[in-house]
């Protein structure tokens, strides 16, 4: 990374930013360091998706150990930095299984904050797919994320936006805006489905053609979800 790219980061207060796959785990502590020794204040970290591309290159996702060595690395970095005085922002994206897994961190380093951390993910809602969040393309095709242009909810050059978003006979529309959601599988029986409103939709539908199954994303096993029995997973 060039001396003006650095400069530009620091003064435009851009963050560092990385989506997370097998090939790139070993740059995220790099980037880290970049990070710190240069004087960025954010890192956005971005799960892979399978949307578009995406889909084509999902074999080169992060596993579940992968994904779980760099969050207890983002984590553990992010409360270094806060112990010495300094405010640093880390975000993810893309996973809101991430939420889950930092309630199961909280609860071996801070078990007396967990219920207020609980609740604030739970107040914010976490993913927001086809409620707070819309993708309009350049030829007006409404899609309920970025992510999800193979499934088009029409396009506002022929009706308007309002009557596309709001049309409850789409089936995903209604089940992307019922709380919970209609997940299946182990999803449907996570201890924190309410923290983290089932996930992306998107990785579901492209791995098994069903919007509702489980997310592939999630790294979280399932005695950390509060399953106790495979007939939980199977239904």
């Amino acid at each position: 990374m060039g001396a003006w790219t650095l400069v530009g980061l620091l003064e435009a207060a851009i963050p560092l930013r990385l989506t997370l796959t097998r090939d790139h785990v070993g740059d995220v502590g790099h980037l880290l360091n970049v990070m710190e020794t240069e004087g960025v204040q954010k890192f956005y970290l971005s799960s892979f998706n399978y949307g578009g591309r995406g889909h084509r290159h999902r074999g080169s996702d992060a596993v579940y150990e992968m994904t779980r060595g760099v969050m207890d690395r983002l984590f553990d970095t992010a409360l270094r930095r806060i112990k010495v005085g300094e405010t640093p922002e880390f975000v993810t994206g893309n996973n809101d299984a991430d939420g889950a897994y930092l309630i199961q961190w909280a609860q071996r380093h801070f078990p007396e904050h967990v219920p207020t951390l609980r609740a604030k993910l739970r107040q914010w809602g976490s993913n927001a797919s086809g409620v707070n969040m819309a993708h309009i393309e350049n030829l007006g095709e409404v899609h309920s994320d970025i992510f999800r242009g193979h499934y088009p909810l029409g396009n506002v050059r022929k009706r308007s936006f309002s009557s596309l978003w709001f049309d409850d006979k789409d089936l995903l529309m209604r089940g992307l805006r019922q709380r919970p959601r209609p997940v299946t599988g182990r999803c449907a029986h996570c201890q924190y489905l309410d923290a983290c409103n089932g996930n992306m939709r998107v990785r579901a539908h492209q791995t098994t053609g069903d919007f509702w199954a489980l997310d592939p994303g999630c790294s979280l096993q399932n005695d950390e979800i509060g399953l106790s029995s495979p007939m939980e997973i199977a239904q």
